[in-house]
């Protein structure tokens, strides 16, 4: 099997010795090259295939560990491919005698629902799935179900509660042992740190996980703190310290044949370049990702690879190409089903009508992704929005609705603590306020990003 596979998924092996429910010995074993130089998704694969052939209980309780890591592992990839496998974990569930059938395939729906925007139902699903485990005993799995839940809640902006909730997994896997589970952990706390811009604490917190990952020889985990705190330097402005980082994880992604991770790593080094102004070089790197991710048809990626490069267009002031390279992005969104996606990509076809004097065309593309945002739950989104929307009012001298908007924007960003959002909000109330200086420009905001910034990919929560 893949060694990163292999690092990653070692507590499930520990099934291959005893029995899970039992203190039998156990002599079912995998075969030791099984997936080797395989992707993550595709060694998966590999492994389920095999034990699809198998009738030990070992292996049958193995099918529902594999398929769920499976599920995750493909949905940012491919998240149209969710259903059937959670629809077959499902099946496998209801004909199996396996305790913890009912809760993994619980779980997975939850991964699938949360794919698709669809956070509140997530949760219930998530929150079914954890008492199951609490009932049978099963820290292991309770401390997933605590993770997938506080990814849900980090989703929706909500961070305290993603904290408690990370926290929880965090007791739990430094109580069995689990460091992947640590680390993963550490990671997804960086990340909430990140969206309240608490780059000391989220750099202190990735070095930690990154620490865990060099101990186990997690390479595919290494590439990813690494990512992150390139992400960290990306934010100060300390582009040099970034491209070091990024440099460092796609060499390890190189290595181990992570196509998705070139991808991510290309994508986070255009963004530096497009920052400093070379848009050349941003864009030869933006190609370089979008080639990839569709080599491996990763459509995910595909529709952010379109948006970075519709940014490089929009602020060259190329709205032809940009609109055209935005609404290929939404076009993936939506037939994917990526709700949060399709609110950002409306989110940037507002801004093209916007600069170019449109401003009914613009408010209702902003309308579009503000009804989005408010029905999956996205409080980051929801407060962007109705900045946007306040601009757009300003723009018009309706100086009364500019500032209704920009009011509730401010105090959606106060109650999750965005402070780049606190800070715009107060500049734009500043500025909508009419009076006899000239107005200053107000930035409209790209979704979850400094104004027309694309930036690297969001330090990735480990799901």
């Amino acid at each position: 099997m893949n060694p990163t596979i292999l690092a990653r998924f070692a507590p499930i092996l520990l099934l291959l010795s005893i029995a899970c429910e039992g203190g039998k010995k156990s002599t079912f074993q995998l075969p030791p090259h099984l997936g080797k130089g395989l992707s993550p998704a595709d060694s998966l694969r590999a492994v389920l295939n095999y034990l699809e052939g198998q009738e030990a209980y070992e292996a049958e309780t193995l099918r529902f560990h594999y398929m769920y890591e499976y599920i995750r592992t493909l949905a940012r990839r491919k998240p149209d491919t969710l259903p059937a496998l959670v629809q077959a974990l499902r099946s496998w569930a209801q004909k199996s005698q396996y305790p913890l059938g009912e809760g993994v395939a619980t779980l997975g729906e939850a991964v699938v629902l949360r794919s698709q925007g669809q956070y509140d139902s997530a949760l219930s699903r998530a929150q079914t799935a954890l008492r199951i485990f609490q009932e049978k005993e099963r820290s292991d799995y309770e401390g997933k179900a605590y993770r997938l839940i506080g990814l849900i809640h980090y989703a929706q902006g909500r961070y305290a509660e993603a904290l408690e909730s990370y926290q929880k997994a965090l007791a739990i896997f430094e109580r069995i042992g689990n460091q992947q589970g640590i680390a993963d952990c550490y990671g997804n706390i960086g990340n909430i740190h990140v969206a309240q811009g608490q780059y000391t604490e989220a750099l202190e917190a990735y070095q930690k996980a990154l620490t865990i990952q060099e101990r186990i020889g997690d390479q595919q985990g290494i590439a990813i703190c690494y990512n992150n705190i390139g992400a960290i330097h990306y934010a100060q402005g300390r582009y040099a310290e970034a491209l070091e980082a990024y440099q460092k994880a796609l060499a390890i992604r190189e290595c181990i044949g992570d196509q998705q991770g070139l991808a991510s790593c290309y994508n986070n080094i255009g963004a530096i370049h497009y920052a400093q102004g070379r848009y050349a070089e941003a864009l030869e790197a933006y190609q370089k990702a979008l080639a990839i991710r569709e080599r491996i048809d990763d459509q995910q990626g595909m529709a952010g690879s379109y948006n970075n490069i519709g940014h490089i267009h929009y602020d060259q002031g190329r709205y032809a190409e940009a609109l055209e390279a935005y609404q290929k992005a939404l076009a993936i969104r939506e037939r994917i089903g990526d709700q949060q996606g399709i609110a950002g990509s409306y989110n940037s076809i507002g801004l093209i009508h916007a600069d170019q004097g449109r401003y009914a065309e613009a408010l209702e593309a902003f309308q579009k992704a503000l009804a989005i945002y408010e029905r999956i739950g996205d409080q980051k989104g929801i407060a962007g929005c109705h900045n946007n929307i306040g601009n757009i009012h300003a723009y018009q001298g309706r100086y009364a609705e500019a500032l209704e908007a920009f009011q509730k924007a401010l105090a959606i960003q106060e109650r999750i603590n965005d402070q780049w959002g606190i800070a715009l909000s107060y500049d734009n109330t500043w500025n909508s306020l009419p009076s006899p200086r000239p107005l200053r420009h107000r930035p409209l905001l790209l979704p979850k990003s400094p104004p027309h910034r694309p930036i690297p990919r969001a330090p990735r929560p480990a799901g």
